[in-house]
């Protein structure tokens, strides 16, 4: 096993409906995170392009971890029961 790790992201430069408080919010988890231990990898404002290369790193440092947790901060959507994070 290896370690603890965290994949942090917070989006709020959406176009027309911009967040107050995501990338914040997402700052806070990842200090939290770190203080318990965790490799902390975080990504703010991603487009499509940096959220499925900060998944693909994430997953293989996931596959021999201890504990990995994926913390997400900013719009998303629910369709058919599928839960989808939005790009900016």
């Amino acid at each position: 096993m290896n370690g603890r790790h965290a994949l942090v992201i917070g989006a709020i430069a959406y176009p027309g409906q911009e967040l107050e408080n995501a990338t914040s919010d997402a700052g806070h988890a990842a200090d939290a995170l770190r203080d318990r231990g965790f490799a902390v990898t975080t990504v703010f404002d991603p487009s499509l392009a940096a959220i499925d290369a900060a998944l693909t790193n994430f997953k293989e440092l996931a596959q021999t971890a201890e504990l990995a947790v994926i913390f997400l901060a900013g719009h998303a959507v629910e369709r058919h029961g599928r839960g989808y994070f939005l790009p900016i």
